[in-house]
Formats: C-alpha cells, structure tokens, sequence
C-alpha cells in the first residue's frame, strides 16, 4: 500500500479488482499502522476527490484503532504555489476524529484551515507527529491562540505546507514554539539531509520547564534574531539560517556571539549568501559534534575547502557541499555515509570529485545537474574505485525543458551510466531514484511517452511537455532502463 502508481493513465477496472479488494483487506479493528501512500496514488483522476473521502470514511468505521494514518506526498509538490489542495470539510473532519488512538497522522493530501484543525487537536490528544497542509487561512484570533495550547497537549512534531505569505507562516510557526513547551519540530526540518522517515520523537529531557525545541531556523532576511536564543530554546540540534545576501556585513557579524551559544549542535545548514568567515566560525565552534553539514548558495565558497570540514567535523555523516570548480586532495572523509554535491560546479577539477566519490563508507549519493566525464565515472566503477558500498542512489538532472540536441545526447551517456552502476553494484545498490527535476521523476514521463499519453495527461505529470508531440520525445524512453529503476525504487 506505500509503494506509487507511476502510470500516467489510472485504469479505473484495475483499481476496482485488484487495489480496492486489497485495501478492504487490511482493513480490521486491530490494525494499528496504515500507509496509503501508495494506494491512493492509483486512484483514477476524475474520482480522486471522492474516493480520498471514501477512503477516510472506510478507515474511520472500520479501523478504530489505528495509531499511524500515513498518506504522503512529495513536499516539493505541495509547496508549489500554482498547488490547489483538496481541502477538508466536516464530515471528513468528523472521520478522522473518530480515530481516537492516533499518534502520527501524516495526511499530505489534504488541507485544514486552523479552526478545523484545532477540533482535530482535541479530539485526538494521543496525537504527537502531525504533518498536513493549512489553508491561505492560517491567521488566529486571540480566542483561537488561547486553545491551541490545550487542543495539542502531546504533540512534538507538526510539518506543515500553505499557500499563505511567508510571513504569515512565519508568524504561525513563531506561535506554535511559544504556545507548545514540548514542540520539537515546527513546520518543516531544520535539515534538508534530515529525512522523515528518519526522524523518531525524542523523549523528554529530565530537566523540566522551558522549550524541547529541537530543529530551529531563523530568518535573517526578515529581522535580526534575539540575542538570547540559547536561552530560549537550549536544546536544539538542527539549526538552519537563511541570511539575506543583502544585509550589511557589519550588521551580520553583531549575530555571531548569539549563535555560538548552542550546547548541542548535530546538523548545521546555510543558505542564501551566508558570509563564509560566519561559516568558518560556526564550522569550527560546532565541528567536533557535528553530524550533518549542509551549504548551499554562499558566496564565494572557495574559501571553504572539503579538507577544513572533514578535519573540523570528525563525526560527520551527512554532507552537502557546492563547490567552485577548486582542486584539492582530500585525505579524510569523517564518517562521510551520505554526500549530495552539483555536478556542474566540478567541470575542470574531476580529481576533487573522484575523491569525494572513493570515500569508503558513502552509502547515499545525490548528484545534481550534469558531467561531462561520465565514462571515466563508469569505469572508475567496473574496476571498483568508487562506490564500494553504496545503498543509494539520486540522479538529479535539474531539467526543466527537454528541447536541443544536446539533451538528447547527454540523455544516452546518463542513460549508460545508470545501467553499468546498477549491473556492476548489483544486489548492494538497493536504490536508484532517476529525476528529470525536483518534481518529477524519469519514468513518470517515459511511461507517458510509451503509453500515448494525451497532451492533457502529459501535463499532469510534467509541465515541461506542454505543446510537445510525444512522439518528438520517443528518445526519452528508454526500457532497460525503466525495467532496472523498477526494481530498485524506494520503498
């Protein structure tokens, strides 16, 4: 029931005979964990409304006591503004209240606005880890603020997407930390290298009063932060900053003494512009705990060599780096398991990448964009020099149009590569995820393509193939490879 339809056209009969049979099935009194992610993902387009309320109906009478209710979806898709959610109303509210064991609902299909929400909150107080979407309507009145302490007594983690200003959301997610003592996480990870199905709810510490805040991000591009933060929120793990790159220097460097005040930093992340001599001492203060390092989008990262992060962060698990194209010979890779990198920021320096890619215990590598070495990267495979031990496997091309030959050709060599790491790898590489971009993965537009898919369909899956005659984009489709991606999809 969690593994997706990737199919462009939702064959009403095969749902009916072979997905609706088998939900029935696993419904029972006693079932205590249901993941639909993937059952409704086969639901045909013109019935999915209705048969999402069906569904959370069904599961209402007749799996009372559930304590997981999973159904998700790609956050880059619902964050996207252009997104209409399907919005919950008060008979589908009073269904899912009926589910009074729930302690994780993850129901990424719908959205509440606060009020409905807060009903939710009551009448569900086992509940802990709650993720949905909120409507454009996400501001509360002073009554509403009042309840939103007692409607979540329990809850620790609360992921959330809207369509509503970002200041707005802001605002909510700064009133949620304050009502909420025992909030851990607010509206999204603190760490894009932070998965959720990694994630698990931290108990309590023994020292009471004050915030369990673990994941925190500040915003610099809207104010300066209070110079108490570690104060406030002294557990804190993750801790993510968006600089604006237009703030004044000066200004920003008043910040630092505030931010090196944290006693238990795991996870760093800095995007948008953060001056490197910030990142230095943030690196170099949190470094010897640290076990996630994300930098994206600072300037210039020159100054920040790979060497500097793994002998400043011995522990390091998970790294996310953009390079600038610099040479240098690494000699240690920490505890390096998981590594995302741009591959067009190492267009002359193959050396530095090649390195990167040997470290022995790398188990996850996403790669971004395009190379033009792709050979040398094959065969540097077969003779075993890279990827030794690794479990999984992102290819991110980053493309948002397929027109121009040189797609075509690129398409080939990636195609090529793809095949000799899942032949050579074999049974070890458990995982290989293939996207065109963010949003849409590979088969879901070759399967379009094979299928026939109308213009319409097409649409549906890529916004990419608007106005194009699929039979001009037969080149994309290639069925070794779907056959292997196949097999090797995340569970």
């Amino acid at each position: 029931m969690g593994i997706r339809c990737l199919k462009p056209i939702r064959n009403t009969e095969e749902f009916q005979t072979l997905m609706l049979p088998a939900f029935k099935q696993v419904l029972h009194a006693n079932i205590t964990v249901l993941d639909l992610t993937g059952f409704v993902s086969f639901f045909p387009k013109l019935q999915s409304v209705a048969l999402t309320r069906a569904t959370i109906f069904r599961i209402s009478d007749f799996a009372p006591n559930l304590e997981k209710l999973i159904i998700k979806r790609d956050r880059a898709l619902r964050e996207d503004p252009h997104n209409n959610y399907l919005s919950s109303d008060e008979e589908v509210l009073d269904a899912l209240c009926q589910l009074k064991n729930l302690i994780v609902l993850q129901m990424e299909v719908l959205a509440f606005d606060m009020p409905d929400l807060l009903t939710l909150g009551k009448q569900l107080p086992k509940l802990k880890y709650l993720s949905t979407n909120l409507t454009k309507k996400i501001a509360m009145n002073s009554i509403q603020k009042l309840k939103l302490r007692k409607c979540f007594k329990q809850l620790k983690v609360f992921l959330f997407c809207s369509n509503a200003d970002r200041e707005k959301r802001q605002a909510l997610r700064r009133l949620i930390i304050k009502s909420l003592k025992q909030i851990q996480v607010v509206e999204n990870f603190s760490s894009q290298l932070c998965a959720t199905n990694d994630w698990f709810i931290l108990p309590e510490l023994d020292t009471p009063g004050g915030s369990d805040l673990r994941h925190l991000t500040l915003d610099y591009d809207i104010g300066p932060e209070p110079a108490d933060l570690h104060l406030k929120y002294p557990r804190v793990t993750h801790l993510k900053i968006d600089w604006s790159e237009f703030g004044m220097y000066e200004n920003n460097m008043l910040q630092l003494n505030s931010l090196l005040q944290f006693s238990n930093i795991e996870s760093l992340e800095f995007t948008y512009g953060m001056p490197i001599p910030i990142v230095n001492y943030l690196i170099t203060k949190y470094g010897p705990n640290l076990l996630a390092l994300y930098v994206e989008d600072s300037c210039p990262l020159t100054d920040l060599k790979f060497n500097y992060v793994f002998n400043s962060c011995p522990m390091l698990e998970k790294l996310c780096l953009v390079g600038k194209d610099t040479w240098e010979e690494i000699y240690s890779f920490a505890e390096l398991q998981e590594l995302k990198l741009s591959l067009s920021c190492f267009g002359g320096n193959t050396p530095t990448l090649f390195a990167l890619l040997s470290a022995p215990d790398l188990k996850k590598l996403e790669l971004l964009g395009s190379f033009k070495d792709l050979k040398r990267l094959s065969s540097m495979i077969e003779n075993g020099k890279i990827f030794r031990n690794l479990e999984n496997l992102v290819i991110n091309l980053n493309w948002f149009t397929l027109m121009g030959t040189s797609k075509q050709i690129y398409f080939k060599e990636i195609v090529e590569f793809l095949l000799v790491a899942m032949n050579h790898l074999g049974k070890n590489l458990t995982q290989v995820k293939f996207l065109l971009n963010e949003c849409f993965e590979y088969t879901q537009l070759a399967r379009c393509i094979r299928e026939n898919a109308t213009e319409k369909e097409m649409a549906r899956i890529s916004s990419f193939s608007r106005g194009e005659n699929s039979e001009k984009l037969e080149w994309i489709v290639d069925e070794d490879l779907i056959a292997m991606l196949e097999q090797r999809r995340e569970k």
